[in-house]
């Protein structure tokens, strides 16, 4: 269940973050065509790919929840980046 979960969040946001990077810039109001923006979607679809691979190799709940926790770490501060970005 760990690894679908890490797919339909990672996955998901990270081809979106690629294949319509120019709108999602553009709603947000961010600069168009960011390294930053790309580097961020190719994050995240490594976790997805680690996740899948994770599932079939079967690796167990051991590597399934640390993977997990990668993701959530990684959203957790890229989520927390705007507000300290805004502060400097």
């Amino acid at each position: 269940m760990i690894p679908l979960i890490i797919v339909a969040i990672s996955g998901l946001s990270g081809i979106g973050g690629l294949f319509f990077a120019r709108e999602s810039a553009e709603a947000k109001g961010f600069e168009v065509g960011s390294n930053y923006q790309r580097q961020s979607a190719i994050d995240l679809l490594s976790y997805a790919v680690i996740a899948v691979l994770i599932w079939f190799i079967k690796w167990g709940i051991k590597a399934e929840l640390t993977i997990f926790m990668a993701f959530i770490f990684f959203i957790l501060f890229f989520s927390i980046e705007p507000f300290y970005a805004a502060s400097m």
